[in-house]
């Protein structure tokens, strides 16, 4: 086993990561439950005041890692939106790859072409919980009946595309071979260096190459 020694996550994106996480799995449970309402009335009401409330710590949680570190949350937008042609290169041959086939991945940064996927899935969603969550949460009996209904079913519509989003990238990083380091990366923030070069050429070359300018 190599040892883990380049940083890939700093602690606070770790700790930003799993709270943002653990808020989308508690929303899930819970809005799956106010869909089909199997506690009553009262119970009904109960699972909707956790979901609001944790639908605050679901918005704060990047809300604080931009105050705390603007540069990295700019980064995690730019790598969203700024596709280069290996990263749709990647995307097209992932399936092929995921399932066993041995053919030669194009080189990817600090970030795969799946990852920047998943980051895009998860900004857009976010965007339509937010508008759609304050609408239903404050707004339910202001709007007409129409109009909530349409709301609902677009919240309801996002919730769907990243919870398919959510079990596609739980299993590529938790249990996935071909992705034996990245769970543990994402609870001390480190990877192998074979593991790097493997998976992310373009930006092992360039923190070593920092790393050669820091040093000479």
């Amino acid at each position: 086993m190599e040892q883990r020694t380049i940083e890939r996550f700093r602690k606070r994106t770790i700790w930003i990561h799993w709270l943002h996480t653990a808020s989308f799995v508690v929303l899930s449970i819970t809005g799956a439950l106010m869909f089909f309402p199997l506690t009553g009335i009262q119970g009904g009401h109960q699972i909707r005041t956790v979901h609001c409330i944790t639908a605050v710590f679901f918005v704060a949680a990047p809300v604080l890692y931009s105050l705390f570190d603007p540069r990295a949350a700019m980064t995690f937008l730019e790598e969203a939106f700024h596709w280069h042609r290996d990263d749709i290169a990647w995307l097209k041959l992932s399936v092929s790859y995921y399932f066993g086939g041995q053919g030669q991945m194009p080189p990817q940064g600090r970030i795969n072409g799946d990852q920047k996927l998943w980051q895009l899935v998860v900004i857009i969603t976010g965007g339509v919980f937010i508008l759609t969550g304050v609408s239903l949460w404050f707004f339910k009996l202001k709007v007409p009946i129409g109009l909530y209904q349409w709301v609902l079913l677009t919240h309801a519509a996002a919730f769907i595309a990243i919870s398919l989003m959510f079990m596609v990238h739980f299993y590529l990083r938790t249990l996935h071979p071909r992705f034996e380091e990245s769970l543990s990366s994402m609870l001390d923030g480190k990877i192998s260096a074979p593991y790097a070069q493997k998976h992310y050429p373009k930006w092992y070359d360039r923190i070593i190459g920092d790393n050669h300018n820091h040093d000479a």
